[in-house]
């Protein structure tokens, strides 16, 4: 997925899971290059996005910093997710030179924040529709309830009311969708 080789050089380390998880998820599935419209996906799901260092790795790396260790390396600051041929451009000995650590963590912030943007937007539009929603407590499950064994009823309460405390953080769509999946008699091919 990452482009990288785990283990090749002495420096270079394998992006961490959830470092790599971000990077796809702020790319918005789009090389970070201004004026590149390369999906990293592509149509039949095969990965053409690379992970790039901004700083270097190795030193013969472009934009190798000496003093920065493997950890700062492959830290989600100083990685960017490109298309195979700008990868290679910013990386390539002949043109190298003309990408700056300045310039490629610039490219990378106009690029993230427009999906950081988004994504936190589709966040607070959640967080409005659920805060909201209200949970009234469970309290004996009288109605439901057929056995004598109390402690076993306030285990049942305690579960039900804990699954309503989740359901509430659900928007309505979600829910509605859970309850024709419950209610269905008929096995649901999804």
């Amino acid at each position: 997925m990452s482009g990288m080789k785990s283990g090749s050089g002495k420096n270079r380390l394998t992006p961490l899971p959830d470092v790599a998880r971000q990077l796809w998820v702020f790319s918005g599935n789009e090389c970070a290059w201004d004026t590149c419209d390369v999906r990293l996906v592509d149509p039949t799901g095969g990965w053409v996005g690379k992970i790039a260092h901004i700083v270097g790795a190795e030193p013969t790396s472009a934009r190798h910093d000496p003093t920065w260790t493997k950890e700062e390396l492959r830290d989600y600051s100083n990685l960017i997710l490109l298309c195979g041929n700008h990868h290679d451009v910013i990386d390539h000995a002949a043109s190298r030179a003309q990408f700056t650590v300045e310039d490629l963590h610039a490219l990378k912030e106009r690029h993230e924040s427009r999906y950081r943007y988004r994504l936190a937007r589709m966040e607070e539009a959640f967080l409005n529709i659920t805060q909201g929603n209200v949970v009234r407590p469970c309290m004996t499950l009288g109605q439901f309830w057929l056995g004598d064994d109390e402690e076993e009823r306030a285990g049942n309460v305690e579960t039900v009311n804990e699954i309503a405390n989740f359901l509430a953080t659900v928007t309505p769509a979600a829910r509605e969708v859970l309850a024709f999946v419950v209610s269905s008699e008929e096995p649901i091919d999804i």
